[in-house]
């Protein structure tokens, strides 16, 4: 798998974050942009391996990741229940107690949980697994067992055919809601997700920027992070921007505006990011005139270079709405998303539609 610590430096140490699937690529490169001394070992489905050798604090200021992990070791794991009880041996071989004293300290007051994943053919569930783990850890290392609500570490643990590798969570429950209390609507999407398309649009301190279907105000508020000209966010629910209102700082403007006729001179905005209604999501009539009515709007307000990320999963309308608007656009990633998979579209005037 490639996670083990090698020699080298010895304050390099080895970390799993997880990330909504198909935004990988995009939480990498954040992740290189931000830190000199980080090195993405590898990615797969909803996971980044990744080498860091500075404080792991300093981590939580990555934003298209929902969680940050601790690589702790592995140890390998037979396919039947029985082998379940080999656990707390395999537990004492990893010398586990001292690399916990060494992040943690003194360990007998606290209590755990475990989450479990597991790929390959096992005679036992990911939660069986989670409950020997945890099991183990009481029996090995007197932790008290935690609840989801109340407890002091969060153990994970993904089994991959005969091995079994350990990691412990590091972010806080609230992480991935950037640590507030925030109102969300029915399709309201995840801020990682939001983040990334904000990056997709290759933000700029110049740009005026726009979301014209921003509900509750997810995307606006990760573009906030970011210096911009305006920052400008409408919606034709009232209700929607009542709360968008409560959950964003007042540097941003709010519209009660029909997103296909936007109250805004043409040639006046740089970047258009949006989650656009689904037909799958909310009951919206007719998504294919709305695309349409919608493209050929958002196409008047462009300047030049203008770019436009949008996120849907009307492939065919959306891109039937960019042909007949005269908008270039490409798909550039698939996710999996509350059971559905969406796409994120990067589409504009310009020959280069940003990261590639």
């Amino acid at each position: 798998m490639g996670e083990k610590n090698r020699a080298g430096n010895p304050n390099e140490q080895v970390y799993m974050a997880t990330t909504v699937s198909g935004i990988e690529d995009i939480a990498a490169s954040e992740m290189q942009s931000k830190y000199d001394d980080l090195k993405v070992l590898r990615k797969k489905r909803g996971k980044i391996f990744f080498r860091y050798e500075g404080s792991p604090g300093q981590l939580f200021s990555l934003r298209c990741v929902d969680n940050i992990y601790h690589f702790l070791g592995s140890f390998s794991i037979g396919p039947t229940k029985k082998d379940l009880a080999e656990i707390p041996r395999k537990l004492r071989a990893m010398n586990l107690s001292q690399r916990l004293i060494g992040l943690y300290g003194d360990l007998s007051a606290n209590s755990v949980i475990v989450s479990a994943s597991r790929s390959g053919k096992h005679t036992y569930s990911r939660y069986q697994v989670a409950d020997a783990i945890q099991d183990a850890l009481v029996e090995v290392f007197h932790f008290g067992r935690g609840t989801v609500e109340k407890h002091d570490l969060h153990f994970r643990v993904d089994v991959e055919d005969g091995s079994a590798f350990m990691h412990i969570k590091l972010t806080p429950a609230t992480f991935r809601y950037r640590g507030q209390e925030k109102q969300f609507l029915t399709a309201a999407l995840k801020p990682s997700v939001a983040h990334a398309m904000v990056l997709l649009s290759l933000p700029g301190a110049s740009d005026v920027f726009l979301d014209p279907f921003c509900g509750s105000g997810t995307i606006l508020a990760e573009r906030a992070s970011y210096e911009a000209r305006e920052i400008i966010g409408s919606d034709i629910s009232t209700e929607r921007l009542e709360i968008a209102r409560e959950n964003l700082p007042e540097k941003i403007s709010l519209h009660c505006w029909d997103a296909r006729h936007i109250e805004l001179p043409s040639g006046t905005v740089d970047r258009i990011v949006s989650n656009l209604p689904w037909g799958k999501q909310i009951e919206i009539g007719d998504v294919s005139q709305l695309y349409t009515e919608f493209m050929i709007e958002a196409k008047r307000l462009l300047a030049p270079g203008g770019i436009m990320v949008l996120l849907t999963d009307q492939e065919v309308e959306i891109m039937r709405a960019a042909e007949l608007a005269g908008v270039r656009i490409e798909k550039r990633t698939t996710l999996s998303l509350h059971g559905l998979n969406p796409s994120i579209f990067v589409a504009g005037m310009a020959d280069d539609l940003g990261v590639k």
